[in-house]
């Protein structure tokens, strides 16, 4: 992997760049210009682009370009995209939050161009794209391999899933459901305390106690 680009700079995107950029050179592209040179006047090592041809076309092979994107048609039309422009042996990185079938369907389209993908999870929000996000990668092992220490770079944790690409994004998908199941029962909790802030409190205190290693 010799360079890495960027297409997307919103919360992920952006704070992903800021994070990476401490380490190496990245290129980025977004459809809204005025944010992105916001972007690369904060920072040495992040390189913007007109288009997203500019920015492949400025790169050295073998190019890794992460799309950081809303799932759906945005991250469908990016993929499309690149897969036009960018040369075998490519890498993309699918951040989007997409479900698994959606993903093996954009590695088949990847395949058939000779590039590679993977579709990878991440867990932390914006402020773990900046400081470490989790990553839960799937794909083809050997791509994995090749990118691992650049994941290992700028994420504080990194899975391999396996080499179905839907894995990372199904992996995602069942944190995701866990961690609104755990915010949903914390709600309940709040409203069965009338949302009171100070009972809310002692019983969250309560239950820290409970879950310790000395009352068990």
């Amino acid at each position: 992997m010799s360079s890495v680009g960027i297409v997307g700079l919103g919360p992920i995107g952006k704070n992903l760049s800021l994070n990476i950029q401490e380490n190496r050179d990245i290129h980025v592209f977004n459809r809204t210009h005025p944010k992105m040179y916001e972007l690369v006047n904060e920072t040495t090592n992040v390189h913007g682009h007109a288009t997203v041809l500019d920015m492949v076309d400025s790169m050295k092979r073998p190019r890794t370009v992460m799309t950081a994107l809303p799932h759906g048609k945005a991250t469908d039309s990016s993929v499309n995209d690149l897969v036009t422009i960018l040369s075998p042996g490519d890498t993309i990185i699918d951040l989007a939050n997409e479900h698994f079938k959606v993903s093996r369907n954009r590695s088949a389209r990847c395949e058939r161009r000779n590039v590679n993908y993977l579709g990878v999870g991440i867990s932390g929000g914006a402020n773990g794209a900046r400081n470490g996000p989790a990553l839960m990668v799937g794909g083809k092992w050997d791509v994995f391999s090749e990118h691992h220490d650049f994941f290992s770079s700028f994420a504080k944790n990194v899975a391999y899933m396996g080499d179905d690409p839907g894995l990372g994004h199904f992996t995602k998908m069942v944190h995701n459901g866990v961690e609104y199941g755990m915010l949903q029962g914390i709600a309940d909790i709040f409203a069965y305390c009338g949302q009171d802030c100070e009972v809310m409190e002692i019983v969250m205190a309560e239950a820290s106690g409970l879950t310790s290693m000395d009352s068990l």
